[in-house]
């Protein structure tokens, strides 16, 4: 498992007074120590002074800042060429004075047929940045590509938390580039003005992923909750979730709703209603694939996932209709995405994992690759799966933080390699959610290694 540690990203500036290379130590590091894998990097605590912030290196190459003691970083070690290398740990301390150690290491590693290179952990945008209406970020953002250069960015709401539910949720739309994803805000709308339900009662309508079918159609993955009693607020524990499809002829401006295509099994059970989360998706042969939450009999949650043809959900969401997905069941998808239960794709890992998702193709390596989450496992976690079928999957990153205990949520892909980031060339961008009100992300470099 690749694992790269989480922090605030900082260029360290070096106006400072004095060097010294006597105090700082590692505690679990020695010269000329053959590493492999992750490498879990620790100082001496006994040693830890004043330090606001440690930097570290590799050679001449910025690996992190850690600013929260004790100063923990984890890296892989697959990102650099087998042989040696220096590892710098450089400590700045309150007076001024940065205190340097220094070792030698042995990479020694197999090198796979492939590498995912995650690096440059870094804010994208403040709270006061991110433009969403009515509330905190909470879902992933859905992205659209405007031009060669930016993107529109947006993100829905379903249901605002207001105590007396006036408004059923929002959707604003911004215009970015993949460094500068808030830009300028095009719009934010509600949700009964910006859809047309076509007669069906689902009433907090997020659209997690979209996929462009043609110049100004889109197909949207919906997430829905629904509270029939508007005059009360609405707990956690009476929503009803689903997915449903939306269908828009303007690019996204306005889009009618077609109806779920897929619940929880027993979505409806009296003792708290099951979170669909998802909805990534990704393109199979002719089929759409998508991902989200399904429990089981004991309301145990597990990564679901359903198949329908892409043609025939087209043609019936021109006509406003829906069509007919089906549920994994024993390596083949045949049950009924309103009612059955969906295989665990993800049962060989034995650790909690939200599936608030998204989902891509990367061609040169011909991967299908899922992001997912968790703030269950001990501390904040983003894991990266990789997969040539979309059903076996080996989880290829994960990006942890040592040091605190902030949220890391809701991840998206970010590209402008396709219209609708169904589809990421060999460098593209991965965003998330730090504690629901800032942008968070890294850069993401995949190298195919040569045999």
């Amino acid at each position: 498992m690749k694992t790269l540690y989480l922090a605030l990203f900082c260029i360290a500036i070096f106006s400072f007074n004095a060097f010294s290379q006597n105090n700082l130590k590692f505690s679990n590091i020695a010269e000329n120590q053959e590493v492999t894998g992750n490498l879990v990097v620790k100082l001496d605590t006994m040693n830890i002074k004043d330090y606001r912030f440690v930097s570290y290196f590799i050679d001449d190459k910025f690996l992190s800042t850690i600013y929260d003691s004790p100063f923990t970083i984890q890296f892989d070690t697959r990102d650099f060429e087998n042989g040696k290398h220096q590892l710098v740990a450089k400590a700045f301390r309150e007076d001024g004075i940065v205190d340097i150690n220094k070792v030698e290491l042995k990479v020694r590693n197999v090198k796979p047929a492939y590498n995912l290179i995650v690096n440059n952990v870094r804010r994208f945008a403040s709270a006061e940045q991110v433009p969403i209406g009515g509330s905190y970020i909470d879902a992933p953002h859905s992205i659209l590509k405007k031009n060669d250069k930016e993107f529109y960015i947006q993100h829905s709401k379903g249901l605002l938390r207001h105590p007396r539910r006036l408004k059923e949720g929002m959707t604003s739309r911004s215009s970015g580039t993949l460094e500068q994803p808030f830009t300028s805000v095009e719009w934010s709308k509600y949700v009964p003005d910006m859809w047309d339900k076509n007669g069906h009662p689902n009433q907090g309508l997020w659209i997690m992923s979209m996929y462009k079918i043609s110049k100004d159609e889109l197909l949207a993955f919906v997430h829905t909750e629904s509270c029939y009693d508007m005059s009360k607020p609405c707990q956690e524990g009476e929503k009803l979730f689903t997915v449903g499809l939306g269908y828009s002829r303007d690019n996204g401006e306005n889009w009618t709703f077609l109806g779920d295509i897929l619940r929880p099994y027993k979505y409806d059970r009296p003792v708290k209603t099951p979170n669909v989360g998802g909805v990534g998706y990704v393109i199979v042969g002719d089929e759409f694939q998508i991902f989200f939450q399904d429990y089981n009999e004991e309301g145990k949650r597990r990564a679901g996932t359903a198949r329908a043809n892409m043609k025939q959900v087209i043609e019936e969401a021109r006509k406003g209709k829906s069509f007919e997905w089906k549920k994994l069941k024993n390596g083949q998808f045949t049950e009924p995405g309103l009612t059955a239960l969906s295989d665990d794709m993800l049962s060989n890992y034995k650790f909690d994992i939200n599936m608030h998702c998204k989902a891509t193709y990367a061609p040169s390596i011909g991967k299908y690759l899922l992001l997912t989450w968790s703030s269950n496992n001990g501390k904040p976690e983003l894991y990266l799966f990789a997969s040539s079928d979309a059903l076996n999957w080996e989880l290829a990153e994960t990006i942890t933080d040592h040091n605190t205990k902030l949220s890391i949520i809701y991840p998206f892909f970010g590209s402008l390699y396709s219209d609708d980031v169904h589809e990421v060339g060999n460098e593209f961008n991965i965003y998330w959610a730090r504690n629901h009100n800032e942008l968070w992300g890294a850069s993401v470099v995949i190298q195919p290694n040569k045999k």
